[in-house]
């Protein structure tokens, strides 16, 4: 199918992205050590036991560009139809998955370059397992590009190296740009550690296209907000600018791009009778500020229900989608926000707007989540919430800044299972204040409930941007960023030890801990399955029976 034809095939368009003419004059900054401190940020948001939604605000410090509400035109020519401003690349890298894992970023990034203009292409190492050898292969097969953008997650960075290398080989003249939640916490690092041209730190959706206008105006990159640039040696970090502020005014994803069945996985209903699952966002952005964790912006947008609609309607019809993980940095921000966008989904329902078929799963939090949330979030199809438990004992969630606690936890998976959803209880071990008697609860947690999920404990990784990061930095526990990337070589094994246990200690408990919950796990399974086969045989009952793998 040609690409005109598949343009038409998708779902009802979102409104274009305004342009609007800026008015920007900030200095920029050469580079210094220090530059990147302004990219770790942390905000108190005090939040209580208050519901968040009326704290959320956008909280930079000094300028927070308020007056940047779209990517600026340039005083850019007309162009005669089907003519292209320039040639763009998106390098998806090898992920190294069994089944790739939907990348939202290029695809809204791809959405909007095409809505300006721009010719498109994706390089899908994620999908084909491609290397940096591939790509310089892929770059000489084809006509130049005039961008090329890499998005990745930090503990890729080495593999960022290669691609850029790859990328100089085969298309010297292409101008290279990083961004995505590895580079935006450490601009200036990572400019200078893998020598490619351009950065966005945060949402690229209007900075990008800022960035890919100016340069096909002929113009300097400089003093535009978020863009960090080189300069021969010299690297320029600017200040941030606010988060897209309207996320209805991104176009959808530009699905066209990509092969999306590739991307879908089987979400089992039973023996050979599983529908087709997809990832989606309802939303952008956490309220909250756990220790561990880097955000890509700060502050928290919600889609317009019908624009989220839109695009849950166009994969639907369009792919079979039937089941959607709904992958949001937490969907569950508030009771009323739940209830309200469950009973929307109710309506659609009945008004046969989307079939009753379909099913959903998301992220929870347990000092939201009560009966009501469930029975709503259940009878709007939800049936499985994945619940951030990280630790069982109380005082190590007060000292990551969970907001959560053993009591909150227990109340919320009773009130889960008993609305009928499955749960998945991620957690990790060896955050500040833990122990050898904290880990316990924790354990103690994981094997009452969690059933058919298997979960083991991981140690803490503080990754640049967050307030663990600043913490090792500020305590000597990092030397540098350097430092950081060589000790974090596999997340299963420790790259920085925050409790009072020596390494060898702090090994030691934790192979215990996980010992018991491969133990546990175990068994557990065996009861299930035994219990499958007894109703698939005497029951007539194949509702829960554990499909085999015949061909091993």
């Amino acid at each position: 199918m040609d690409e005109k034809k598949q343009d038409k095939e998708q779902s009802k368009p979102v409104k274009a992205i305004k342009i609007e003419d800026l008015s920007i004059s900030r200095p920029h900054a050469k580079y210094t050590s220090s530059l990147d401190d302004k990219h770790t940020r942390v905000v108190d948001r005090r939040l209580g036991t208050k519901d968040v939604n009326p704290l959320l605000k956008i909280n930079y410090d000094g300028n927070n560009f308020k007056d940047t509400k779209g990517p600026k035109n340039y005083g850019l020519p007309k162009l005669p139809k089907g003519e292209k401003r320039g040639r763009f690349l998106f390098v998806m890298m090898d992920q190294y998955d069994r089944i790739p894992y939907w990348t939202f970023g290029p695809s809204y990034l791809a959405a909007a370059l095409e809505k300006n203009d721009y010719h498109v292409e994706i390089f899908n190492g994620t999908c084909w397992h491609l290397n940096a050898k591939d790509l310089e292969k892929y770059l000489l097969d084809r006509e130049p590009f005039d961008y090329i953008g890499i998005g990745y997650l930090t503990n890729y960075i080495h593999d960022v190296v290669d691609h850029v290398k790859a990328c100089r080989s085969a298309s010297p003249s292409s101008k290279i740009i990083l961004g995505g939640n590895g580079y935006s916490p450490l601009p200036a690092y990572y400019l200078a550690k893998t020598g490619a041209d351009f950065g966005i730190s945060g949402e690229a959706e209007n900075s990008l296209l800022n960035l890919v206008n100016t340069l096909s105006a002929g113009k300097s990159a400089e003093n535009i907000p978020s863009v960090s640039f080189r300069d021969g040696e010299d690297i320029y970090v600017s200040k941030l600018r606010e988060p897209v502020p309207l996320i209805s005014n991104i176009p959808q994803p530009a699905y066209h791009l990509f092969p999306i069945e590739t991307y879908i996985w089987y979400e089992s209903r039973g023996y050979h009778n599983g529908v087709k699952a997809f990832n989606i966002l309802s939303s952008r952005g956490c309220p909250y500020r756990c220790n561990f964790c880097y955000r890509l912006e700060e502050g928290f947008r919600y889609r317009p229900f019908d624009h989220f609609m839109s695009e849950v309607k166009y994969l639907n019809e369009k792919h079979g989608v039937l089941h959607f993980n709904m992958s949001d940095e937490l969907f569950m921000t508030s009771k009323k926000h739940v209830i309200e966008f469950s009973n929307n989904l109710i309506n659609a329902f009945d008004q046969g707007i989307i079939s009753r078929d379909i099913s959903w799963e998301t992220t929870g939090r347990f000092n939201i989540v009560d009966q009501d949330v469930a029975n709503a979030m259940a009878e709007s199809g939800c049936n499985r919430i994945l619940y951030g438990l990280e630790s069982g004992d109380t005082k190590v969630l007060e000292l990551m800044n969970k907001k959560t606690s053993y009591e909150m936890i227990e109340a919320g998976i009773q009130a889960t299972r008993k609305a009928g959803m499955q749960i998945q209880l991620p957690c990790m071990f060896g955050n500040i204040g833990e122990t050898a008697d904290s880990v316990k609860k924790t354990v103690e947690i994981l094997k009452k409930h969690s059933g058919t999920d298997k979960r083991l404990l991981r140690p803490v990784t503080p990754y640049p941007g967050s307030p663990l990061y600043k913490y090792a930095l500020d305590k000597g526990l990092l030397r540098d960023h350097d430092h950081f990337f060589e000790i974090s070589k596999n997340p299963d094994l420790l790259t920085i030890n925050f409790t009072e246990m020596d390494d060898e200690t702090f090994y030691r408990v934790m192979y215990e801990a996980n010992v018991e919950l491969i133990d546990h796990y175990h068994e557990h399974m065996a009861t299930v399955e035994k219990e499958s086969f007894s109703k698939l045989y005497f029951s007539d009952d194949d509702s829960d029976f554990s499909l085999v793998d015949h061909r091993q």
